[in-house]
C-alpha cells in the first residue's frame, strides 16, 4: 500500500457522511417534538 490514507479517507467518507445526515436527522425530529 503506497498511499495508506487514501484506503482510510475512501472509508472515513461515507462514514462522516453518514453521521452528518444521522445529527441532521435527529436535529429535525428532536424540532418536530418541540413544536408539538
Amino acid at each position: 500500500m503506497a498511499q495508506p490514507g487514501l484506503a482510510l479517507t475512501t472509508v472515513e467518507a461515507p462514514l462522516r457522511s453518514l453521521a452528518r445526515n444521522t445529527a441532521a436527522t435527529l436535529r429535525s425530529r428532536a424540532a418536530a417534538a418541540k413544536a408539538g
